[in-house]
Order: C-alpha cells, then sequence, then structure tokens
C-alpha cells in the first residue's frame, strides 16, 4: 500500500458508497410504489441494498487494487454459512407470507400457585416489527377487557407465622 492508494481508495469509497446510499434510496422508493405485500417490500429492500453495497464494496476493492480472487474462498465460505443460517426463512418465504392469518389463539399452558397461565398468539405483518413492538397493546387490551368484565387477578398471598414471643 502506498499513500496515493490510501487516498485514492478514500476518494473513490466515499463516491461510491454515496452513489449507492442514493441508488438504495431510489430503489427503496420504487420497490415502495410497487404492489407488494409489506413484508415482501421489506424484503425486496434489503436485497437490493445489500446487492448496491457489495457491489459498491467489490468495486472499491478492484480500485484500490486488491486481488479479489483471494476473497472468492473467502466469500465461498461465508456463503455457505449463510446458506445453511437462512435455510428455515428461505422455506418460509417459498412456501408463503400468509394471505390471510389466523385470528388471535388463547391456549392453556398450565396451573401455577395462584392463577391460571394462558398463552396468547397473535400475527402481524412486516419484517422489521420486532419482537416485542405490539405486545404490549395485545396485553393492555386483554388487561382491560378482564377490568370491564369484573375478572381480577389473583396475587399470591402468605402467611407469616411468628413462633414465640415477640420483642417488646
Amino acid at each position: 500500500f502506498s499513500l496515493l492508494a490510501i487516498v485514492g481508495g478514500a476518494i473513490a469509497g466515499s463516491l461510491l458508497f454515496w452513489l449507492g446510499t442514493w441508488s438504495n434510496r431510489q430503489s427503496s422508493d420504487f420497490i415502495g410504489r410497487q404492489e407488494m405485500r409489506p413484508a415482501i417490500q421489506q424484503l425486496t429492500s434489503k436485497i437490493a441494498e445489500f446487492a448496491i453495497f457489495g457491489i459498491a464494496f467489490l468495486l472499491l476493492m478492484n480500485i484500490m487494487g486488491i486481488n479479489l480472487s483471494t476473497l472468492a474462498v473467502l466469500g465461498g465460505a461465508i456463503g455457505v454459512g449463510l446458506g445453511f443460517g437462512l435455510q428455515k426463512i428461505a422455506s418460509n418465504f417459498i412456501s408463503g407470507v400468509l394471505d390471510a392469518p389466523e385470528k388471535p389463539d388463547c391456549e392453556l399452558r398450565g396451573f401455577g400457585d395462584s392463577g391460571i397461565d394462558f398463552v396468547v398468539e397473535f400475527w402481524v405483518n412486516g419484517i422489521d416489527d420486532g419482537k416485542n413492538k405490539y405486545t404490549s397493546d395485545v396485553l393492555f387490551l386483554i388487561w382491560n377487557a378482564l377490568r370491564d368484565n369484573d375478572i381480577e387477578i389473583p396475587y399470591p398471598h402468605r402467611v407469616v407465622e411468628i413462633k414465640g414471643n415477640l420483642p417488646t
């Protein structure tokens, strides 16, 4: 590496990644205008973003004079790892993101010390919703429904027994 190669790489990298950001924004806007389910739109947008920045990275490596054939072995190993890791996601995608998901479901899971354990399952659209994004809203709906129907949640009661005389 020389100072000229590093400066040239920094300038080329800045230009390539600025161009990548612009083209990613354009492709996301284009995909957002298409008639697709939200999960498919987000997945397509992420694939386009990965492709755009992957190409920009490869171009930058080529401009800086780094031999890309050495990256081929590493890329192959990473590809195999990703392939195994993404098997379940790919099978779910191919078999279908549901058109008409089932209604919310409430299941009896067990009996606790002071109550009955239920689990509520529900579906939401979107791939980036996060694990607990809607959980609080659903729990508040359940809490309000229980309160409106005068159903109380039993809390454990403990009895404290003191042996001997109390200190005076």
